[in-house]
């Protein structure tokens, strides 16, 4: 009797073997991928309450003094610069590393402290970028690290330097351009302070006197 019943599909192991890890990659892929967006909102909120009250004073200072309004800037451009670099990074996978990121975040949480002890607000704002280095370190590994470190150091020119130094820098680069101004006024037959400080005061005509 001739048996009409089809075959049943062949399963081959290896192939089986190959689909289930396959499988398994993916369980790993996602659960990494998981764990890397609830490490990434923990971050940002860890950061948002250490640093609140730092962040407060450093957005005043950029709406308060015309010297640093361009520290509304600064952000936005450091974010264009990680744009820039979005296919590299997306390239890399991320491998955080403990021993180069724990030094370089008690580095930061050290600047941290002494700022806040000594009421030296440069040094308390700067950690935060010592800190968000760390972080990337710790999280993302050092190959996304230096990638992103250029975006990260420029966020540096947002925070206002020591007013000593600010003084130190300026008053020199002011005195410079009021020589240069001078000479070219000067140069011009522009009468300006210089050169009336050079010239003698000239007597007035007698005209002027008998009001003539």
């Amino acid at each position: 009797m001739i048996s009409t019943e089809k075959p049943g599909p062949v399963v081959v192991p290896h192939a089986a073997g190959a689909s289930d890890g396959r499988a398994r990659t993916e369980v790993r892929d996602s659960a990494g991928q998981r764990g890397l967006a609830v490490g990434s909102v923990l971050l940002v909120g860890l950061l948002g309450l250490l640093y609140w009250p730092i962040l407060v004073k450093l957005v005043a200072d950029w709406w308060d003094d015309p010297n640093y309004s361009h520290g509304f800037l600064v952000p936005v451009f450091s974010a264009y610069l990680v744009w820039q670099r979005r296919a590299a990074l997306t390239a890399e996978v991320p491998r955080g590393s403990w021993r180069a990121g724990l030094p370089v975040l008690l580095v930061g949480l050290a600047l941290l402290v002494l700022g806040e002890v000594g009421a030296e607000r440069f040094l308390a704002a700067s950690s935060l970028v010592v800190v968000l280095a760390a972080f990337m370190l710790l999280h993302l590994g050092p190959a996304i690290a230096r990638r992103l470190a250029f975006p990260l150091a420029y966020l540096l020119f947002a925070i206002p330097i020591p007013a000593v130094a600010f003084y130190a820098i300026a008053f020199p680069l002011q005195q410079l351009s009021a020589t240069n101004a001078a000479w070219t006024l000067d140069l011009l037959g522009v009468p300006g302070p210089a050169r009336r400080e050079r010239d003698p005061p000239q007597p007035d005509h007698p005209r002027r006197h008998r009001g003539v």
